[in-house]
């Protein structure tokens, strides 16, 4: 997922000092990423923010707590209405959402649409890799229109095993779903970090996937591009979808540490299929997976969002930020963002080491301090992590050391149950 930035210089010189100050407030939220943040600050100084970046940050929050169809009114407001303030990064990283949201709500040829449309008004004006793009990004849209996505066998309720499984002989586990995938039986990676449903090529192969377009990117230890394919059932537990999409990645890319670590893993389970659920319960007592397709709304504040992976606002010392929920990490680990805001800390408990991290793109390094222990809370919930290392200096930027960091398996693993729910962006932790 691109990282939306937004240029505000030009903008505040306009306003007065205060609206300087919460326009710049805001912005710097959106360009880290810090949405929890930005949450706050909206519902704090929107009224001293300018008319574009009030609506703007607007637009950003329906996003992120997956208010698809309100993201979508204030896009087109945005477009009609701040189109020559916005530049073309902006607008292209807008219309780019939009479809995206159409697609999810499976109107996929309206998605394709909007990209037309938005080629005809920039051929001949801008690159032709940035018009190429969006033109393969319009293809993959009009090959899924021909599908019904997720289709399921229709119940309120399923229910999923899973399992722990080492990974190659690293004494670490990860959450695996034995299941069926276009009839045969495989074994499904639990990942609620995955922007994206994943197979490997070799998987692709051996379950006669659909493959329907190329070009698609993804950024795991390094930027990878992949196909979409398209498997034509999926059976876990006593659920079964029909036109279920997968980006085809090379887990190992020639990495021969790469293929030793990930060698097990070949399909994995991501974002895009977990949010077609209003909720689901992780019960560590029974292994096994509660998927609700409803969930009645409340008035609780959410304390989960989604850009791509899925998010959950830690608090320590009154100071909240946004980590990644990654059940497909062994480990949790804290990135570059909370050493910059506890460094002093770090610099005084932590103990310098080296650690490795498999993912998307092989193995790579980071120099890290572990910290004996450090304690936070969800909430109202608070726990402790141990030996839990902290990247100074990402080598790797943009990936997840790359901010505030990541709360993995090991984090999961402290609760007897964990609820996940998708309508109100919220998660408990029993």
């Amino acid at each position: 997922m691109k990282r939306l930035i937004l240029i505000l210089l030009t903008v505040a010189c306009m306003f007065p000092a205060q609206g300087q100050e919460a326009d710049s407030l805001a912005g710097t939220y959106i360009n880290q990423g810090e949405w929890f943040a930005l949450r706050d600050c909206y519902e704090t100084d929107s009224n001293r923010m300018s008319p574009f970046i009030r609506l703007f940050a607007q637009t950003m929050l329906h996003q992120t707590f997956n208010r698809p169809y309100e993201a979508n009114r204030c896009i087109v407001r945005l477009l009609r209405e701040h189109q020559q303030t916005m530049g073309f990064g902006n607008i292209y990283a807008m219309l780019g959402m939009l479809a995206e949201n159409y697609a999810k709500s499976g109107e996929t040829n309206r998605a394709a649409e909007t990209l037309a449309n938005f080629i005809r008004q920039i051929e001949g004006k801008v690159e032709d890799k940035i018009t190429e793009d969006i033109r393969e990004r319009e293809r993959i849209y009009r090959q899924l229109s021909a599908y019904r996505l997720y289709l399921r066998n229709d119940q309120a309720h399923y229910r999923v095993p899973f399992r722990f499984d080492e990974v190659g002989d690293s004494g670490q586990v990860l959450m695996q779903m034995p299941g069926r995938l276009n009839d045969k039986t495989g074994l499904f990676c639990f990942d609620t970090g995955a922007s994206y449903n994943v197979a490997t090529p070799e998987a692709a192969k051996r379950y006669r996937m659909r493959i329907i377009g190329s070009g698609m990117k993804s950024e795991g230890t390094r930027k990878m591009e992949g196909q979409l394919a398209i498997a034509d059932s999926l059976r876990i537990g006593n659920l079964t979808l029909h036109h279920v999409p997968f980006t085809i990645l090379d887990l190992q890319q020639g990495n021969e540490r790469a293929a030793h670590v990930l060698g097990s893993l070949s399909l994995i389970i991501g974002q895009p299929l977990l949010t077609q659920f209003a909720r689901y319960t992780i019960d560590f007592d029974h292994h096994v997976i509660d998927f609700y397709t409803h969930s009645p709304r409340n008035h609780r504040k959410s304390n989960l969002c989604i850009r791509g992976s899925l998010k959950i606002a830690v608090t320590k010392d009154g100071r909240t930020f946004g980590m990644t929920l990654d059940s497909g990490a062994t480990t949790s680990l804290l990135g570059t963002y909370y050493y910059q805001q506890y460094s002093a800390e770090v610099a005084k408990e932590g103990q310098w080491d080296i650690i490795g991290g498999s993912g998307f793109g092989g193995v790579v390094y980071e120099s890290v301090f572990k910290m004996p222990r450090v304690a936070l809370s969800v909430g109202d919930t608070p726990f402790t992590m141990y030996q839990l290392p902290v990247v100074a200096l990402s080598a790797h930027p943009n990936t997840l050391s790359d901010g505030f960091g990541r709360l993995g398996l090991d984090f999961f693993r402290l609760w007897k149950r964990i609820t996940i729910d998708h309508t109100n962006m919220t998660i408990d932790l029993q």
